[in-house]
Order: C-alpha cells, then sequence, then structure tokens
C-alpha cells in the first residue's frame, strides 16, 4: 500500500509539514515514476525543492504540475512560490517576475475563497514593491481568515514600507530583506503564546511539586522532560512564524514592550529552573527548591499576562 501513488503524496505531505524536504522528494518522485499523469506528485516535488533552495528544477516541476491540471489552484500557488523563491521578483525586468506575479492571480481567479492564493499573490507583490497589490491582498486574506498571523504580520510591513520616504538618488539600495515589524505587531503575535505558556508551567509546576512530594523519585524526572518538550513545541510555532528580521531584534522590541518583557523574563527564569532541575534529576533526584521556583516565577508571569488585555 506504502507503493500507491497516493499514499506516496500523503506521505510526501506530511513529510512537508515536519520540515523534511528531502523525504518529501523522494516520495513525491517515486509518486510520478508510478503515476505521471497525476499532477499532485509534481506539484509536492516542486515544494520540496523549492525548501531545499533548487530554484530550477522547482520551476520545472511546478510547470509540469500545471500543465497537468491548469485548474488546480494549488499548481498556480506551487509555480508562484517557485518562481519567487528564485528571486525572480528581485529584478521587475525579468519575465519569471511577470510570471509569478501571473501565476498567483490566476490562483486567485481559480479558487477566491481560499486565504493561501491572497497570501501568496500578497508575498509576491512585496517583493516587487508593489505595494497597492500586496495591501489588497493581505486584506483579502485576513477577511477570510482573521487569524492569518503571517498576513496581518506582512501587511504591516507593507504599509510601513508605503509610507516610508524614497531612497535618495545616489544612495545605498534599500535592502531585500523586509524591515523588522513594528513592536506592537510582534507583540499581538507573541501574547496568545505567552499566556498559554504561563498557565502550562505553573499548573505544571504546580503538579510536578505535589506528585514530588515528599521526596521525588526518578521517576519524576521524566515529568520535567515532558513539561520542557511541550514548552518548546508551544514556543516553536509563534517563533517559525515571525520574519527572521524581527527574530535578530526580538530582544530590542521586547525593551519597547515593558510588561511583556517583564513577562517573558519571569516565564524564561522559570524555564531555566525546570531546566536545572531536570538535569540534575537525570543523575541523581534532588529536592524540590527548584520546582517551586518554576512556579512561582511562573505564577507571578501568568498574572502578568493576564492583566494585559489589549492584544
Amino acid at each position: 500500500m506504502t507503493d500507491a501513488p497516493e499514499a506516496l503524496c500523503r506521505q510526501a505531505a506530511a513529510y512537508l509539514q515536519h520540515d523534511k524536504p528531502k523525504r518529501a522528494l523522494e516520495a513525491a518522485r517515486r509518486a510520478a515514476e508510478l503515476n505521471r499523469d497525476d499532477e499532485a506528485p509534481h506539484r509536492l516535488a516542486s515544494l520540496a525543492l523549492t525548501e531545499l533552495g533548487r530554484h530550477p528544477e522547482a520551476v520545472a516541476a511546478a510547470r509540469e504540475a500545471v500543465r497537468l491540471a491548469p485548474a488546480d489552484w494549488r499548481g498556480q500557488i506551487a509555480l508562484a512560490e517557485a518562481l519567487g523563491a528564485g528571486g525572480a521578483m528581485l529584478d521587475p525586468q525579468r519575465p519569471e517576475g511577470h510570471q509569478a506575479v501571473a501565476a498567483a492571480r490566476r490562483a486567485v481567479q481559480l479558487n477566491p475563497a481560499e486565504p493561501r492564493c491572497f497570501e501568496v499573490l500578497g508575498d509576491i507583490a512585496l517583493r516587487a514593491k508593489r505595494w497597492d497589490i500586496a495591501d489588497q491582498a493581505y486584506q483579502a486574506a485576513l477577511r477570510l481568515d482573521p487569524g492569518n498571523q503571517h498576513a496581518k504580520l506582512n501587511l504591516a510591513l507593507v504599509r510601513e514600507r508605503a509610507a516610508a520616504p524614497p531612497a535618495p538618488a545616489g544612495g545605498q539600495l534599500p535592502s531585500a530583506e523586509p524591515p523588522s515589524p513594528p513592536a506592537t505587531v510582534v507583540a499581538a503575535v507573541l501574547w496568545p503564546t505567552v499566556r498559554t505558556l504561563t498557565l502550562v508551567l505553573s499548573l505544571g509546576s504546580l503538579a510536578l511539586i505535589i506528585g514530588g512530594l515528599p521526596e521525588p523519585g526518578r521517576g519524576h524526572v521524566w515529568l520535567g522532560v515532558l513539561l520542557l518538550a511541550a514548552t518548546g513545541i508551544l514556543a516553536a510555532r509563534p517563533w517559525r512564524g515571525l520574519p527572521s528580521s524581527a527574530r535578530s531584534k526580538l530582544l530590542r522590541i521586547l525593551g519597547t514592550q515593558p510588561r511583556l518583557g517583564l513577562t517573558v523574563f519571569a516565564l524564561s527564569l522559570g524555564v531555566l529552573c525546570l531546566v536545572i532541575w531536570t538535569i540534575i534529576s537525570l543523575f541523581q533526584p534532588g529536592d524540590l527548591q527548584l520546582p517551586v521556583l518554576t512556579c512561582l516565577s511562573c505564577a507571578v508571569a501568568a498574572v502578568l499576562a493576564r492583566l494585559r488585555r489589549g492584544y
């Protein structure tokens, strides 16, 4: 059953979701060998190749998917992303840039109810510095999906770029990297996860303390490991949603948001205490002083997080 093209395509899609493009590419190519008339293997291969930075191959695979199923919006999206990721939008005179915009617009025409189509059109227009198209595309994506953080962040970037004065003649060319998003937008992305983490860590460490009374055994250390793993999984989602420009300046952004910065500090202190206790307990079960500090620190962070209702 694993050799069926449909099963291999599902496998490739799962690998892409888990950031394993090499394995996704292998599965997609096996599926294409078994069924060359199906667009899905070529589309999935294009997505994997784009992730791997093999842009000419990604474009070729996406074109094949579009040829096999010209009315499928997903193939158009794959083609637009492959062309855009290959640097087509950095030079507006290159024909690939116009093709990327055309593919994204064709996807919108084929499925105007899909937020992803407008999101990709906005990304392509952002790279081409077409602020008007990008603004309209991101607004449409947000109307269809109000919780789309990518569209929300990039809409703020577009408006910030559009309002910025043009570079003086003879000056340096603007960087291809988009500017950092406004601190308020970054805070809006971080606050929901921070609230969740404070609740998980304060209640989890309290359960660890109660379960470890009067003295924790070796089995309790795995509760700490599970709690740290859950913390890492919860924290990874907003981190990956932030642009690279925001990640590199996160400490500076937190400095402009005192309550958020204090909450993150208290939360980080609690996580640090839990990490130290877990490492020590892996070798020799100790006392519960560090989990108590974790619980108190995260409880303070939870109170601070719930005092902030603006985001």
